[in-house]
């Protein structure tokens, strides 16, 4: 079964940040886990609402 998410995240303390990292990764693809697409660009939005703030990384 296949499952998507798409998550928009603002980082404060980039350290903490890569810690995380290092044990989620593996285990997001132990279980197959695949990231389709990130970005540090702003986001755009092109149609309709998005409720969060557009940061810029």
């Amino acid at each position: 079964m296949s499952a998507y998410a798409i998550a928009q995240i603002m980082i404060n303390d980039s350290e903490k940040f890569q810690d995380y990292l290092t044990g989620f990764m593996p285990i997001f693809e132990r279980y197959d886990g695949e990231l389709l697409v990130t970005s540090k660009r702003s986001l755009e939005v092109v149609e309709g609402e998005w409720e969060y703030p557009a940061w810029s990384l």
